[in-house]
């Protein structure tokens, strides 16, 4: 793997990884690993759906999290997509337990199957496994300001087997009107032009770094 996929990647996990006491105090962005400490207290949350399968990712089996605390789970969102894991065969949901509050935690079960082995259940958009983490990790690196890496560094980050895996499930995702791409080059004085990438997630409008004084 190159230096942009370790440096994206590094991004991704401190956007997608915040201490546990903060996401229990407030709204949380990810799971809680049923493991971590005070993770039976706090109030109510509900993890984005990118930050559920990240957490399946990087989960052994047997692991639990819980993906939301409330009075009960909102329609489409982070509960869709732990019912396409689950069809998949990635997690096994738990059901819900109720908190001396009085909300419903929803808790989910990583299984022992890797997601190369994943069962190709389309999800509510239509997107493949492979698309949804494409777009997972996309919508990861919009939220944290990271640059978008080239096309061989995002199969890297994700396992794909061939390099140019990423690009053709890029092509999907802009077909399908849930991206945009453009290409900006540096304009510094002296130096060669470096073409970038820029990707604009459609549903929140937020972008992948680019830096100042580029242009079209």
């Amino acid at each position: 793997m190159d230096d942009s996929a370790t440096s994206a990647g590094s991004g991704v996990m401190a956007a997608c990884a915040r201490s546990a006491a903060a996401d229990i105090g407030f709204a949380a962005h990810r799971p809680i690993d049923a493991g971590e400490p005070l993770a039976e207290g706090g109030g109510r949350f509900v993890a984005a759906p990118h930050a559920l399968t990240s957490w399946a990712i990087a989960a052994g089996p047997g692991r639990v999290c819980i993906y939301a605390r409330a009075d009960r789970l909102p329609r489409g969102g982070v509960g869709e997509r732990a019912r396409q894991l689950h069809a998949q065969g990635l997690i096994r949901l738990r059901g819900q337990r109720r908190t001396d509050g009085g909300l419903l935690e929803y808790l989910a079960e990583r299984t022992g199957l890797s997601f190369a082995a994943a069962k190709a259940v389309p999800d509510e958009a239509g997107l493949s496994p492979d698309g949804r983490m494409l777009l997972d990790l996309l919508v990861a690196l919009a939220d944290a300001g990271e640059r978008c890496p080239c096309d061989r560094a995002l199969s890297a980050m994700l396992g794909f087997k061939h390099g140019h895996r990423a690009g053709t499930l890029m092509s999907e995702l802009r077909t399908r009107g849930l991206i945009e791409t453009r290409s900006l080059a540096a304009s510094a004085p002296g130096a060669m032009p470096e073409k970038l990438r820029v990707v604009r997630i459609r549903e929140t409008g937020a972008e992948t770094w680019a830096p100042e004084g580029c242009e079209r």
